[in-house]
């Protein structure tokens, strides 16, 4: 399991997850790339406070791993964060700093049922 948190102002879970759907804490999902996902923490829309929306991804794959990567830069770009963790460790908000370390932690191909 890879846990990633981010802080930002002014951002939901919901338009980060890009859903209408107001997500509970502990609720599975799913991001690009098929990527299981559940919510550990996250302020509701409206609260104007820096927010810190944590979740944990469940699996990842060589399918998975570049859309995800991509997803959360795009998500996280326009609302100039800087940083994320991935499994406490700070990780400089670029496509491939994500990419590369989200790969650490991806399964086998074969596994995966690929």
């Amino acid at each position: 399991m890879i846990k990633i948190s981010f802080k930002a102002n002014k951002l939901d879970k919901c338009s980060f997850f890009n859903t209408d759907i107001n997500l509970h804490l502990g609720e599975s999902f799913n991001l690009p790339g098929e990527a299981n996902c559940k919510l550990l923490s996250g302020f509701e829309k409206g609260i104007d406070t820096v927010s810190v929306i944590s979740f944990i991804l469940e699996n990842i794959n060589s399918v998975s791993l570049g859309l995800l990567s991509a997803y959360i830069y795009d998500q996280l770009k326009p609302q100039k964060i800087e940083k994320i963790e991935i499994n406490g460790k700070e990780i400089p908000l670029e496509k491939s700093a994500i990419e590369e370390e989200l790969a650490k932690y991806k399964i086998s191909d074969k596994d995966d049922g690929h």
